[in-house]
């Protein structure tokens, strides 16, 4: 027995009541990732951190249709490694 595909859709006020709070959010916020984008830019250990927006971002997108394919697995890595693990 399979599933049928359901897609659901925000009605118009429900779209724009999470329009309004995503915007209270950015304004309640605005001034804390401000100064943390002030920080991050000249420090290298934090850079990242604008990263990780970006990545939820593009993954946010994704289904399983059109998400990036995983790379391969290399399986003659684990004996480069086994003499760095024993010592």
């Amino acid at each position: 027995m399979t599933m049928p595909e359901t897609t659901t859709q925000l009605s118009p006020p429900r779209l724009r009541l999470f329009g309004l709070a995503a915007l209270a959010l950015v304004l309640g916020f605005a001034v804390p990732l401000w100064h943390l984008a002030r920080f991050v830019v000249n420090d290298e250990l934090h850079s990242y951190i604008p990263l990780i927006p970006l990545v939820s971002f593009i993954w946010s997108g994704c289904n399983g249709k059109n998400c990036p394919a995983l790379p391969r697995r290399r399986e003659n890595w684990p004996p480069f490694f086994a003499p760095a693990a024993s010592a």
